[in-house]
């Protein structure tokens, strides 16, 4: 993982929050491209949900993201119990935050080994922001141009089901 400097800013994204019990987020890629898809926090349904047992997360609002032209991600520790060890923490990261990254530590490591495989181009990392997702138990982070979202309803594997329709909408 890379290191900090003190120079970084977490600026808050205003996107619908993740379910905190669990969001039960999914991960689709391949080389071009990248999906994160979560549960939403609803306050009425979390309470409902959290009250079926069989039918959990069967008609549950998530949240598909679509990051253009994604150059990295990384899925993992910490949780939200680690929070305060994840290297941005004295930045002011907190569990259950979706953030954007401003003097990305991450993406100056990347610039740097590409700069030295003799490869780089300075216009080609300008448009990059570095994204940081916290989850109940995982933290997501991936460097891309930007992202778009979709809500999609459903049972879990609907956001599987609609791989190609959120492709081509987001």
């Amino acid at each position: 993982m890379y290191q900090c400097s003190g120079n970084e800013n977490l600026i808050s994204l205003d996107i619908p929050q993740p379910y905190r019990d669990a969001p039960l987020p999914i991960l689709l890629a391949d080389e071009l491209n990248l999906i994160l898809s979560y549960v939403v926090a609803d306050s009425d349904e979390e309470e409902e949900a959290s009250n079926l047992s069989g039918k959990l997360y069967e008609e549950e609002p998530m949240l598909a993201l679509k990051f253009q032209n994604p150059l990295a991600h990384f899925q993992g520790p910490p949780d939200d119990g680690g929070i305060q060890n994840h290297p941005l923490a004295g930045s002011g990261l907190q569990a259950y935050g979706i953030y954007v990254v401003e003097n990305s530590p991450w993406i100056e490591q990347l610039r740097v080994m590409q700069i030295r495989s003799g490869l780089y181009r300075a216009s080609d990392w300008e448009p990059l922001k570095h994204y940081l997702f916290s989850f109940h138990s995982m933290s997501f982070e991936c460097i891309a141009e930007g992202y778009r979202s979709l809500m999609v309803r459903g049972p879990l594997r609907a956001v599987f089901d609609s791989y190609t329709e959120i492709l081509d909408a987001v």
